[in-house]
Formats: C-alpha cells, structure tokens, sequence
C-alpha cells in the first residue's frame, strides 16, 4: 500500500531556537521528533548548546538532516563524535551512500540513525533509497538496515 503521509518542517538552524513558541509547531507530525538544518559552516560549542536545550526545553528530539552535507568524504570535524553526546537522532541522505564511504562508516559505528531519500524530482534529484538500501546491506549487512529501519518505525510511532 501507500505509504503514511507526516506532515514536518526542516527548520533552519537559529540562536535561541530552543525557547522559540514555533518549534513545536514545525514537529514532524504526531511526533516529538524536529528536523534540523544546520549550517554549513564551522559549528560552535553554542550551537551543540542549542540543540541539547531543544530537547531540554522543549521536549523535542532534534534529527540533524542530511549529516552528510557537514562531515567532508574524508574528515568529519568531529561532529559525529559531539552528536553522539546529545539527545539528538542523525539523518543521512541515501546519495551519501552511494557517493562516498564516511556515511557507510558513521552507520556502521551506529552514528547515523535514519536514512533520507532528499527526493524533489526525478532527475536530479531522484528518489534512490532503493539503490542506497542495497548498498548498505551489500557492504553493512541486513543488521544495519534492520536498525535503521526500526529507528525509523520508533520515530513514527
């Protein structure tokens, strides 16, 4: 069958984001769960601050959209390392998978929590989860899709 509509925001990264009166309203919908667009320069000590408030203040789980977009192809500034220490989910976009090892790496070591498809047309940017769902049961096994799988069921619960 079709596949269940939730109705969400990728919010842009702001100061102050986590005592904003908008940010429950931009939740994925029926969720506690908010998509985060970070910027894509250096991130601060500051910025790490807000994301963990997020949770704290607001009681919302940030999901850092498309982490790939931030860590290079061979140097990952040390953001999989500082996310790991928030309360905070990490979404990759399937691409990275077929584009580049740090993505495969970052979910072998469980630092990758949901996969994104970043669809908005069929030729440049085409629907490829397909594509990327092989890869990694081809190089991660069935184990790592199962895991992303169920993050993404528990998300949506």
């Amino acid at each position: 069958g079709m596949p269940a509509l939730h109705l969400g925001a990728e919010v842009y990264y702001f100061p102050h984001m986590s005592h904003s009166d908008a940010l429950r309203h931009l939740a994925i919908e029926g969720t506690d769960c908010i998509m985060v667009e970070m910027p894509a320069s250096p991130w601060t000590d500051r910025m790490y601050q807000e994301l963990e408030a997020i949770w704290d203040v607001q009681g919302l789980t940030p999901i850092i959209a498309h982490v790939d977009r931030y860590v290079g192809r061979f140097r990952d500034f040390g953001i999989p390392k500082r996310l790991a220490e928030l309360p905070v989910l990490v979404q990759a976009n399937a691409s990275s998978f077929l584009e580049g090892s740090k993505s495969m790496k970052m979910l072998k070591d469980r630092q990758i929590h949901l996969l994104g498809s970043d669809c908005h047309n069929l030729r440049s940017r085409k629907p490829n989860l397909g594509e990327a769902r092989e890869r990694i049961a081809r190089k991660l096994g069935a184990d790592a899709l199962s895991w992303i799988d169920a993050n993404g069921r528990e998300v949506l619960k």
